[in-house]
């Protein structure tokens, strides 16, 4: 499916599938987009808002075979989750607003052996959870600061040990409720200002080195820095 312009708005309200060979992707370009129902595309998905907001609803998740990539002039406004499959990349290259629990998975019900990079480029905030899980062959990268307007809850890299762990992580300043890294397969890199003001603090464990050339902030919560390897 390809719209290539328009001046509306593209609205998916009923589950939205996407699976035509050879070239099963899903490509929106238009004013607006609002994502209201779950989309399963079985290649790449592009949305791009061209002067407006992309909002995707918490029924709006989105599962991708391929690339993602999300614009929006006007901000994405997400609720939904991202399900990828760990073999492209997911990118947000709009500021991201959270407007409920957010998860992006990209790679962890594939193999172990799998996982792509997730990359925000742009501001994050939202008073919600973010959980973000690229898995062992992806790295997962805030290009921007996060929660600098609105700090966001918990913030989460991986499931649990050993499942949907990251390559690496590089975060910038952060402001959240709690930071937490279940593993990595690489380093963690914390560049600057990481503050948090929940009970759960900072609980960051990677198999590689954890690089610390910012600061973090915790308001008398726990900090844990760990390396395994």
């Amino acid at each position: 499916f390809n719209q290539a312009a328009g001046t509306g708005t593209t609205s998916i309200s009923k589950a939205f599938t996407v699976y035509n060979y050879p070239n099963p992707a899903l490509t929106v370009n238009n004013a607006a987009i609002s994502v209201n129902a779950f989309v399963s595309v079985s290649g790449d998905t592009v949305l791009n808002a061209t002067s407006g907001k992309l909002t995707i609803a918490a029924a709006g998740d989105i599962a991708a075979d391929g690339a993602a990539s999300l614009t929006a002039t006007g901000g994405i406004f997400t609720a939904g989750d991202i399900y990828g499959y760990g073999k492209a990349a997911v990118d947000f290259n709009s500021p991201v607003t959270l407007t409920g629990n957010v998860q992006v998975d990209n790679g962890v019900y594939s193999s172990f052996n799998s996982g792509a990079n997730v990359t925000f480029h742009d501001l994050v905030d939202g008073a919600f959870n973010l959980n973000v899980n690229s898995c062992a062959k992806g790295d997962t990268v805030f290009m921007a600061p996060v929660g600098s307007v609105t700090p966001l809850g918990d913030m989460v890299f991986g499931v649990s040990a050993g499942r949907g762990v990251p390559r690496t992580v590089t975060l910038g300043a952060v402001k959240a409720a709690s930071v937490r890294q279940f593993g990595g397969y690489g380093a963690t890199n914390i560049t600057d200002a990481l503050f948090t003001t929940g009970a759960l603090g900072v609980n960051i464990s990677t198999d590689a080195d954890v690089v610390l050339t910012g600061s973090i902030f915790s308001s008398s919560n726990p900090v844990s820095l760990q390396s395994t390897d």
